[in-house]
């Protein structure tokens, strides 16, 4: 890792600025929502894993922000991702730095089992964009809650698109519309594998 890239994971004042400029783009956003699960809650009275891609993490932090959303998000040790969790900690939430080994599986187990809810990057550290980590469905099947898309568009955004992710900065004033998708569910089978459990809400 550069000497640069250290800087920007560790430094507080840094990411204090970053903080307080989302703060500001936060406020001109305009926020729209679909809830396609029809149950008629909140977010914070459902149960599962809701995750969202890495291209709208910022669009994704603003949702949660605006719904006044508690418990605690999945991040990573990446740049991007130490300074997202220091956002999201910011703004209230609990935040869980990923290492990717099994202990780490079995710790985000166990808060699932207290809380039965958490937020995560669907598509991890490295990608491929847009491909659900494995792990993300065995949580779900060993701790029976459901797993939720959070599906986040930004009306005009800045993409950067040499990274991998696409991730994108949606630009002042901008609407980001949220489509909360119907929970999927998973379990085991005979065989100890993870299988979706089709048409179960």
């Amino acid at each position: 890792m550069s000497s640069f890239s250290r800087f920007l994971q560790t430094n507080v004042v840094t990411k204090t600025i970053l903080y307080w400029y989302l703060r500001l783009l936060f406020s001109t956003y305009q926020l729209e929502v679909a809830d396609m699960a029809g149950d008629g809650l909140s977010i914070n009275a459902r149960q599962g894993i809701f995750y969202l891609w890495q291209e709208h993490a910022i669009s994704g932090l603003y949702f949660l922000h605006h719904q006044n959303v508690y418990g605690h998000l999945i991040s990573d040790e990446t740049v991007d991702g130490c300074l997202a969790g220091f956002v999201a900690r910011r703004l209230g939430m609990h935040v869980m730095y990923s290492t990717g080994k099994i202990s780490f599986i079995k710790h985000a187990v166990e808060v699932l089992d207290m809380n039965k809810r958490m937020f995560i990057i669907g598509d991890g550290t490295n990608g491929p964009s847009h491909e659900l980590q494995r792990a993300v469905p065995y949580m779900c099947a060993r701790s029976g809650v459901p797993l939720i898309y959070l599906e986040c568009r930004a009306s005009a955004a800045i993409a950067f698109a040499k990274r991998w992710d696409l991730l994108k900065l949606p630009l002042p004033f901008s609407t980001i519309t949220v489509t909360i998708h119907p929970p999927r569910s998973y379990v085991f089978d005979e065989q100890h594998e993870v299988v979706e459990v089709i048409g179960k809400k």
